[in-house]
């Protein structure tokens, strides 16, 4: 709700033009100012949202690029970095996308006292991602730009110079266009940074947050929800301050209901469902059964290596919610069964769910861009498949680096061996 609030006010646009502003326009920081933007926005609403905000000022930019005779391989680069950059972007925070959200759901039914928050998710997340996007940045420009020479002919020098401006005019212009930034724009930005520090300091873990205070069961969910009240109850124009009154909030339950992606919601539901059903089946036990099978020689190592290739080679074929909910359900159970720390399997597949890089039909935001650029499905298998190896082999090292130190991978923990005792009474 408080992502749409954002997009509703164009929060997101000034956000993304102003990166591009900062970053630059030149041929290979043009790469960057497209994929930080998308990135960032993808962090709080949908990567979906983030990457078709980002389409059609990629389409402009495209425009001033034809009118100097710009190469045809600018437009694949540019859709590439802004696909993968808004899946890259959504590992971010546990609101990012849905297999993080499925992570804090399954630990929250089934654990009680498990170090998982907003906060502890985005200090093991955030280094990976910025790691991630900066793989992504360097090999787009391997894969798609010449190397760069020392000795530029003048005539190529000038192009370039040329193009750069020109990009740089039109960007200028858009900022113009939207003007300073608005009531309902500052209001949104407060709510959302309200929203994102009380998220982070109601159990930060490494001191007491307003959480452990209160000392009541209050969850990330029920900060959402206060807050997002007041996008009903504050004005769109600061009217109040005159003493008239406004009848126009930030925004409406009619609009709010339009945009709300309701699907969404259902597949995280009937994720959560689907894994209910498994374990009482006995399908959860069967399959983690097997998995302990194979895994029974092998080192915990080994094992989240196996783990994060099947939910990796999973999500390149179905949504990325839907592989989460049928894989974390049963790494968790392994982890118990074979005594391991179930964060320890749970994290990186979280995380490998989302680096969907190698067909268009992996993610939508692949779709979206794979539609309108004219990029080919070798393209993505080429590009997406290096993309996928590095990003799995990052997200293990990580794991095994400062996650172990930041949620005692290595030990099983008091939280997890409760559950287990109380489970064979």
């Amino acid at each position: 709700m408080m992502a749409i609030a954002v997009e509703h006010v164009n929060l997101h646009k000034r956000i993304a033009l102003n990166t591009m502003r900062v970053v630059g326009t030149s041929p290979r920081m043009l790469i960057l100012s497209f994929m930080l933007p998308a990135a960032f926005l993808s962090m709080w609403i949908s990567n979906t949202a983030a990457t078709a905000m980002m389409i059609p000022i990629m389409e402009a930019v495209l425009e001033e690029l034809e009118l100097i005779g710009s190469t045809k391989k600018v437009r694949p680069l540019l859709a590439m970095s802004v696909a993968m950059a808004a899946n890259i972007g959504g590992t971010g925070t546990i609101i990012g996308t849905g297999p993080n959200l499925l992570v804090l759901g399954v630990l929250d039914e089934n654990f009680e006292d498990h170090p998982l928050t907003f906060g502890s998710w985005m200090a093991f997340a955030i280094p990976i991602e910025i790691t991630s996007l900066l793989i992504l940045w360097l090999w787009l420009q391997v894969y798609y730009l010449p190397w760069p020479k020392l000795g530029k002919n003048q005539q190529k020098k000038e192009q370039e110079e040329k193009s750069t401006e020109s990009i740089r005019e039109m960007i200028y212009q858009k900022c113009r266009e939207l003007g300073p930034i608005k009531f309902n724009e500052k209001v949104v930005l407060t709510l959302f940074s309200i929203l994102i520090l009380l998220w982070l300091l109601r159990h930060p873990g490494f001191f007491t947050g307003y959480g452990d205070v209160i000392g009541m069961d209050l969850e990330d969910a029920s900060v959402a929800i206060f807050v997002c009240i007041f996008l009903f109850l504050m004005p769109k124009e600061p009217t109040f301050l005159k003493f008239e009154p406004c009848a126009t909030p930030l925004i409406d339950w009619k609009t709010m209901e339009k945009k709300l992606p309701w699907g969404v919601l259902l597949l995280l539901g009937g994720g959560m469902a689907l894994a209910e059903g498994s374990k009482r089946s006995g399908l959860n036990d069967w399959i983690g059964g097997q998995l302990s099978a194979a895994t029974q020689d092998v080192s915990n190592f080994v094992t989240v290596l196996i783990v994060c290739l099947i939910a990796s080679a999973l999500t390149q074929v179905a949504s990325n919610t839907a592989s989460a909910s049928i894989v974390l359900p049963i790494i968790k159970d392994l982890g118990i069964s074979s005594e391991v720390n179930p964060m320890l399997f749970m994290l990186p597949a979280a995380l490998s769910c989302s680096f969907s890089f190698m067909l268009p039909v992996s993610t939508p935001p692949n779709a979206i861009v794979f539609e309108s650029s004219g990029l080919r499905v070798v393209d993505f298998m080429k590009v997406g498949t290096i993309m996928n190896v590095l990003c799995i082999g990052l997200v293990v090292a990580a794991t095994y680096s400062y996650g172990i130190v930041l949620f005692d991978l290595d030990e099983f923990p008091d939280w997890a061996n409760t559950t287990l005792s109380n489970r064979y009474l």
